[in-house]
């Protein structure tokens, strides 16, 4: 038989192969469509921020106040106002403040602006007045001048001003440095060992003022001043409480009453 008068067959595809290709196809289209809506899903909703921010107005979109983002935007705000007072001098910008805050701002321009007329912006009279002296203070010993302590108010520290002045005379501060100003105040507070001193400084230095004094016996009787306060309560300011002649430290010393003759 000659096979070569015969036509070639047509090859036939599998069935099961046909049934394989078609498993395959479906399989990676329902990939592709879990990937795309998947995608979508977590996609930002622009549509639907952009429908919000019509109905809403600008409640809808993101702030451009910065305090917004942060944990405290209360405390923000105020750090803020006070920032920015500062840093252009003018007491105005802490008019949005309340209270303390808005008082703590204006000490702060009025030191940083050396103006103590910006100390009379404070609503509290007692506050405003060590805003003041402070600021009076400050100015005395940058130029070393008692007369500048005259606008001071109150006695004692006015005595007190002076007499950093003529005991720390050869220490010559700037009026913006404050640490110069802390030291000059501490030596005079140390040579005098009176802590009192201190109280031409603002509180919170005054306290650490304080707190630094090696020696506190203003009037030098050899007992420091809480001890006369608190236990002896003789005067811290004289020696010799009591006018017999015995300074209060040897009385005590000797067993004693410091407070009769």
């Amino acid at each position: 038989m000659d096979f070569g008068d015969h036509p070639a067959q047509p090859r036939r595809i599998s069935r099961k192969l046909v049934l394989i290709i078609l498993g395959g196809i479906v399989l990676a289209g329902g990939i592709f469509w879990g990937v795309f809506s998947l995608i979508h899903q977590n996609a930002p909703l622009t549509t639907s921020s952009s429908s919000l921010s019509n109905v809403f107005g600008n409640s809808a979109q993101t702030s451009s106040d910065p305090c917004v983002q942060t944990s405290d935007a209360s405390v923000c705000k105020i750090t803020k106002a006070k920032d920015l007072a500062i840093s252009s001098k003018k007491p105005d910008a802490c008019d949005v403040l309340k209270d303390a805050d808005k008082n703590d701002c204006y000490w702060s321009v009025a030191r940083v602006a050396n103006d103590a007329s910006i100390c009379g912006k404070i609503a509290d009279k007692d506050i405003s007045a060590r805003c003041s002296t402070e600021l009076s203070a400050s100015a005395a010993f940058s130029a070393s001048d008692g007369t500048l302590c005259d606008k001071i108010g109150d006695v004692n520290v006015k005595s007190n001003c002076q007499k950093v002045i003529t005991s720390t005379k050869d220490l010559v501060c700037a009026s913006t440095d404050t640490d110069c100003l802390f030291t000059r105040v501490l030596a005079a507070a140390n040579q005098a060992q009176d802590s009192d001193v201190c109280n031409v400084l603002d509180p919170k230095r005054e306290a650490d003022c304080r707190a630094q004094v090696l020696v506190n016996d203003p009037d030098h009787d050899g007992l420091d001043s809480t001890q006369e306060i608190v236990l002896y309560h003789t005067d811290p300011h004289n020696a010799d409480t009591d006018g017999d002649g015995y300074s209060d430290g040897s009385e005590v010393n000797s067993g004693h009453d410091p407070l009769k003759k």
